[in-house]
């Protein structure tokens, strides 16, 4: 009983306490709340760029907060063309990849765009999510941009020659560019041999655009009014290198997307125009090739003499006309004309009065594009006679006062042989080096292919030469090969410049080894070398291939593994020394190839300036990967390389291969 009494007096105290406590009122007791958990949250460490150029490569950060389970971040990246955004990779101090699209809190993500850009510009997202949870993230909005203010604004002289279908296509235009991507207008001449008789067409450019890439490759399109059918519907698209602000070098692609295409494959270059009016007045030495009616091979050369009064005289010019079945030159007996008012882009007409004029006794007309004083691009536009295309470089002051020839030189010269069978515009090259003093020239080296006959020839040479007041140096028939078995060398004729400018070169050829019918044309430019040369850094270059009856072309950019300058491979290993290493863009049997890797190894040779060695490339050589070649250095920043295989019981008989290489200033610093 003691217990009970114990617990009801527990009870009733209980009750007592807690009615006094609430002065009668019953009290709900709870808890407290617990704290509450901080929910999860994800920003970028630094926020990434609006805006970064194409070609470059960042690292972009992302740190999750108050994720207990420290899970991470997962990434995504979206853009309009989900091909072409570019990618997302986490790499080690090796640059090895580790994994893609997640990392740790706090961990960098190396954001790489895409290979190519279709426009110049391109909007992308790199979206970062907390992987506990994916509604919490965030975004960074970014626009590539490309290279095109590279290329300074102003007015750009063009120049490509090549073939369309089995006939020879020149071009020469003026474009504006506005520095950022936009061609603003321009003028263009065409002589594409597409029907008889032949034709030449004038065409206002209407608009256009351009991009450049981050390793100076990108693309060029002019557009013209698609009722004169220039191009594809008067779109014109070209792939281009660059080589410095103000230069470029062109090939023709035509857009893959346009159909029909325009079967035209050719080569060329870009220059910046001079600001102001430029004054045409003295010397102008010349050269110039194309077709005749019978689209027979045809060249022309001299030196034309305008006055103040814009005519030209006959005191000191000079004109002459290589047909390639005749293997001659022949100079006309007077040479006179006159030069029109330029008009808003600088560009003048010139008429010619020779020995080789319209049969009806009409001048040969020319449009000249004036790229400055001294450099003139030249295209004829009679369209009865003939359809040549060249190049004018000014005397300045040494017009018509010319008497000696002297000086260490590398010269190249390309055009056609006289096979009829030859489809292609380009079946004739050589390159090569000589020292020219006291009536001689000497030391001479030269590497010629004519792909028409499959014949190579690689020798050395000498001549003897005269020289005329205008600046017309002429070899004759004095060209000798070293090895007799190599029989009758060309005829040069030098057209002489002054103030270290290049020198042009007409050739007329008689085919090494075989008959004196079989015979070629072709012209050129020697420029004064420089001993010692080094080939290595980067350059652009372009080439003009012919194999198997048609013709291909393309340009690029390399790294030359030479004496200071090592270059890395895509897989992040160094290139050995005397290497290159490079991407080009082709026309190959009139279709795009796309971009190529091109890859050499090169020796020098006992000749001052010529290196020897292979040059490989799958697209650009057809069948057989890997051609033979030589280089020959005007000085370490320029020269020319031919195929040195072509000939009959050799590697690529029937082949042919010559380019031009120069040093390029690269757009970006850490691009390619």
């Amino acid at each position: 009983m003691a217990i009970r009494r114990w617990s009801l007096f527990l009870i009733s105290a209980a009750t007592s306490f807690l009615a006094g406590c609430g002065g009668g009122t019953t009290v709900n007791v709870q808890n407290p709340p617990a704290p509450s958990t901080p929910s999860i949250s994800i920003a970028f460490q630094s926020a990434p760029p609006s805006s970064l150029a194409f070609g470059v490569t960042i690292p972009v950060t992302a740190v999750v907060t108050n994720d207990p389970t420290n899970s991470g971040v997962d990434w995504t990246l979206t853009c309009q063309n989900p091909g072409s955004c570019g990618s997302l990779v986490v790499k080690d101090a090796n640059e090895k990849v580790l994994s893609s699209q997640h990392t740790a809190s706090g961990q960098a993500i190396t954001y790489s765009p895409p290979a190519s850009l279709s426009s110049n510009t391109q909007g992308i997202n790199i979206f970062a999510f907390a992987t506990a949870d994916h509604t919490k993230n965030v975004n960074a909005p970014m626009t590539l941009t490309a290279f095109d203010s590279f290329l300074k604004a102003g007015t750009y002289i063009i120049e490509t020659a090549g073939f369309v279908n089995t006939n020879p296509c020149q071009r020469v235009a003026a474009i504006i560019l506005d520095g950022n991507g936009v061609i603003t207008g321009g003028e263009e001449t065409v002589n594409c041999v597409t029907s008889s008789p032949l034709s030449s067409i004038s065409a206002t450019v209407t608009g256009g655009s351009y991009f450049i890439g981050p390793d100076g490759r990108g693309t060029l399109t002019i557009n013209t009014p698609p009722s004169l059918n220039l191009g594809q519907q008067g779109i014109e698209l070209f792939s281009l290198v660059d080589l410095s602000g103000s230069q470029a070098l062109l090939t023709k692609t035509d857009n893959i997307n346009i159909s029909p295409f325009s079967n035209e494959s050719s080569v060329g270059t870009m220059d910046l125009q001079a600001s102001g009016t430029q004054t045409i007045t003295g010397g102008y030495a010349f050269v110039a090739r194309g077709v005749d009616l019978n689209s027979s091979p045809i060249a022309f050369g001299g030196v034309l003499n305008v006055g103040a009064s814009q005519s030209i005289s006959g005191t000191g010019s000079k004109f002459d006309e290589v047909l390639s079945g005749s293997g001659i030159v022949t100079p006309s007996s007077s040479a006179s004309g006159s030069v029109s008012v330029p008009d808003k882009f600088g560009t003048v007409q010139i008429s010619l009065n020779t020995d080789f004029g319209l049969p009806s006794g009409s001048p040969q007309l020319f449009t000249a594009y004036v790229i400055d004083a001294s450099h003139l691009k030249l295209i004829e536009t009679d369209g009865t006679t003939a359809l040549t295309g060249g190049v004018a470089i000014g005397q300045g002051s040494s017009t018509g006062t010319f008497s000696t020839f002297s000086g260490s030189y590398t010269f190249g010269v390309v055009g056609q042989d006289s096979n009829p069978n030859s489809i292609s515009y380009t079946t004739l090259a050589a390159a090569g080096s000589f020292t020219a003093g006291s009536g001689s020239l000497n030391n001479g080296s030269i590497d010629e292919l004519q792909s028409g006959f499959s014949t190579q020839v690689s020798d050395g040479f000498s001549a003897t030469y005269t020289v005329d007041p205008s600046g017309r140096v002429d070899t004759a028939s004095s060209f000798t090969f070293a090895n007799p078995n190599n029989g009758t060398g060309p005829e040069l004729v030098f057209y002489l410049t002054g103030g270290g400018n290049p020198v042009l070169v007409l050739d007329a050829d008689t085919t090494p080894t075989l008959n004196s019918f079989e015979m070629g044309v072709a012209t050129g430019l020697a420029y004064p070398s420089t001993a010692g040369a080094t080939f290595s850094g980067d350059y652009g270059l372009s080439f003009t291939q012919n194999f198997s009856g048609t013709e291909g072309d393309a340009t690029g950019q390399i790294c030359v593994n030479g004496s200071s300058v090592t270059c890395p491979l895509s897989n992040g290993t160094v290139g050995a020394p005397s290497t290159l290493v490079g991407t080009v863009d082709e026309t190959l049997s009139f279709s795009p190839t796309g971009a190529s890797a091109l890859t050499d190894g090169f020796q020098a040779s006992t000749t001052s300036g010529r290196l020897t060695g292979t040059l490989s490339d799958a697209n650009a050589f057809n069948t057989n990967s890997t051609l033979s070649v030589a280089y020959y250095l005007i000085d370490s920043d320029h020269g020319f390389f031919v195929e040195t295989d072509g000939g009959t019981g050799k590697t690529n008989p029937g082949f042919l291969t010559f380019g031009y290489l120069a040093r390029r200033t690269p757009v970006c610093t850490g691009c390619p």
